[in-house]
């Protein structure tokens, strides 16, 4: 009973580290087109909020995986949402990521959700 307990709790946290990341990239799109002293402030917050993720998920063992400028060759935990625009054949490289990987030691907790272009 106790490891489905950890187990629903883990992958709580997985979810909401995900979300919060994903907050963190809109508020980066935001704070762009603020004046440039609020766009310090803004940006002053986003650090301490992802340095407060990082820490927080380090703590539980966990981190995020994000693989911009990786080959998309079959090792890496992600699903590229645009694997139809390409050929079979092509190359690829993950180009955004859109949803980060969620890790837990040398588990995958949630593949991450990527957008792939030829090498």
């Amino acid at each position: 009973m106790e490891n489905s307990s950890v187990d629903r709790v883990e992958a709580a946290f997985a979810l909401l580290s995900v979300d919060y990341w994903k907050m963190l990239k809109a508020f980066d799109r935001a704070a762009a087109w603020l004046p440039e002293d609020r766009r310090q402030r803004a940006e002053s917050q986003a650090r301490f909020a992802r340095d407060r993720l990082a820490g927080a998920m380090q703590r539980c063992d966990m981190m995020l995986g994000l693989y911009e400028g990786r080959a998309v060759d079959g090792t890496l935990p992600i699903i590229v949402v645009n694997a139809d625009e390409h050929d079979s054949s092509a190359e690829l490289i993950v180009i955004e990521t859109i949803e980060p990987a969620v890790l837990a030691g040398s588990r995958v907790l949630q593949s991450a959700k990527v957008i792939a272009g030829e090498a």
